[in-house]
């Protein structure tokens, strides 16, 4: 059967993550502030020190608490009734799955966007016009378990690449800079 996404079997079937893919970082902005807005009880979490700023700044401005946007890299802890979302994927999925299986969740949300550096470092921006042309509207989520799927083989192409040494970056365009030279 033709595979659009890639070879089957490759990924592990267990993945963590659902993610929730918008056309541009607007309307992922605009999506997580509703989410914040109607679950009170979802922390919010980056993974970079930029996402964090970026996010804490949106808070304030739509009078959300700000408390409730941690970097994944400082916070191990877990509060009581709270559901994680996560702001962004890291470019290691081993990283992610890591910090991701503390929360004994069956599943965790991720919100993305195809302008964000990950997608543009595998082609995403030739997608958007084709998702426009298909009438996809910018406020609708791609949400699917071939995109988680798609997700995870990028971030193991990123691993072969980088011998899966991290040097780290204050985003994650910087960190792509950082680690793929």
């Amino acid at each position: 059967m033709f595979n659009l996404f890639g070879k089957k079997g490759e990924i592990n079937e267990g993945r963590l993550f659902t993610d929730k893919v918008y056309m541009t970082h607007e309307d992922k902005l605009r999506a997580i502030c509703e989410l914040a807005t109607k679950d009170p009880n979802c922390i919010f979490i980056a993974w970079f020190p930029d996402t964090v700023a970026e996010f804490q700044s949106i808070f304030k401005e739509n009078n959300l608490d700000t408390a409730r946007i941690v970097e994944a890299t400082r916070s191990q802890r877990h509060l009581p009734n709270c559901y994680p979302v996560f702001l962004e994927h890291y470019p290691l999925a081993e990283k992610e799955i890591t910090y991701a299986s503390t929360w004994n969740q069956q599943s965790l949300l991720v919100f993305s966007s195809m302008d964000e550096a990950l997608f543009k470092h595998f082609g995403s921006e030739k997608m958007i016009p084709v998702m426009k042309m298909m009438g996809m509207k910018a406020n609708e989520p791609i949400e699917h378990e071939l995109v988680t799927k798609s997700i995870a083989r990028s971030q193991e192409k990123i691993a072969a690449q980088t011998g899966g040494v991290d040097l780290g970056g204050h985003s994650q365009e910087a960190w792509l800079k950082n680690n793929l030279k």
